[in-house]
């Protein structure tokens, strides 16, 4: 009924994370993507009826100005080199894949990158004309051919809700640990999940 009365446009759905603090279980995919096309709509004003339940309202969300200051503008035409922009995905947090299929994958094919933000409904595919970008497009799963009009410009919003130093990280850890029976093997634990973690967007960067 709200669909029908409002309209898709404008109408997000933020879902909590209580169920996974503890860390023991990551979250779906779904509930992050949910949570990180709510955050893209709200950096870019877009967001006209938020639907959240009595946990979620409460939790911490990114600043603003913060979560803006980490997102990539791209257009067409703007130099940029193509391992410039492999870089940047996977310091957003990106995933590469053979073949984009979900929202968060990327992949590289030459002077092709396939990208899929979360905000966006269908992939984006980015051709490049050696350092500069020749044409920004949609693109069908499927079919993996191109979809509609060229887009003009592209923001590449984090995928991650919160700053990923080493010091922030390590301060996170350590207050995680502290309510649990080892602490200390606890902190260990978790340092080791971020070097395997760190270890595969690595391997990422360097695959292509």
């Amino acid at each position: 009924m709200l669909f029908r009365s409002c309209g898709p446009v404008g109408i997000y759905h933020f879902p909590s994370l209580i169920d996974y603090v503890a860390g023991e279980t990551s979250p779906p995919r779904l509930i992050l993507q949910s949570r990180l096309k709510c955050l893209a709509a709200l950096a870019d004003d877009k967001v006209k009826i938020l639907i959240t339940g009595p946990m979620a309202s409460r939790e911490k969300i990114p600043e603003r100005d913060w979560f803006i200051a980490q997102t990539i503008n791209i257009s067409s035409k703007l130099s940029l080199s193509r391992d410039n922009l492999l870089e940047k995905f996977v310091a957003l947090g990106y995933s590469r894949t053979p073949i984009v299929a979900n929202p968060g994958d990327f992949s590289s094919r030459g002077l092709v990158l396939d990208i899929w933000p979360h905000q966006e409904d269908l992939p984006i595919r980015i051709e490049l004309d050696g350092d500069d970008i020749e044409s920004i497009s949609h693109f069908d799963v499927q079919s993996q051919r191109r979809l509609g009009l060229p887009i003009a410009s592209l923001s590449l919003f984090p995928r991650y809700e919160g700053d990923r130093s080493i010091e922030t990280l390590m301060n996170a850890l350590k207050r995680s640990a502290e309510k649990t029976r080892e602490p200390d093997d606890d902190v260990s634990y978790r340092i080791n999940k971020l070097k395997l973690r760190s270890e595969e967007h690595t391997s990422e960067l360097q695959s292509h």
